[in-house]
């Protein structure tokens, strides 16, 4: 009788793709902002948003000195609420630093829908 292959689960198989690739940073980046209300809660996510993970540190893009001032008292908490909320998306990954900055968050690019974004009527000769 043949012996039975041991079997991988398609998570265990993502998982470790993600981490042979070192996308554990990225991410982590998607699933905080798309879920950064619910981790933050609404009136913390109203004045500031995720702007980039780099080197296990969070770059938050905050509105207002005022909410600045505010959220740099709250670190350590907010530094739990994100590191719990990566522990419940089953992130390896944690955050061990956050970091302030003055400004609208950098663009994220557009998720892609399969169809071209480019509009090729410019491109087409006109009679």
């Amino acid at each position: 009788m043949p012996k039975a292959l041991p079997f991988t689960s398609a998570d265990q198989i993502l998982q470790g793709l993600i981490a042979q690739y070192g996308l554990e940073g990225p991410m982590a980046e998607h699933r905080l902002r798309e879920h950064w209300a619910e981790v933050v809660g609404d009136q913390i996510a109203a004045h500031a948003q995720p702007d980039q993970i780099r080197f296990r540190k969070l770059y938050l893009a905050v509105d207002s000195p005022a909410w600045m001032q505010e959220l740099a008292f709250l670190k350590p908490t907010l530094m739990e609420k994100v590191n719990a909320a990566l522990r419940r998306f089953r992130a390896d990954f944690h955050i061990q630093e956050i970091v302030l900055k003055l400004g609208p968050p950098a663009p994220t690019p557009p998720h892609s829908t399969g169809t071209p974004t480019t509009d090729t009527s410019k491109n087409r000769r006109k009679p």
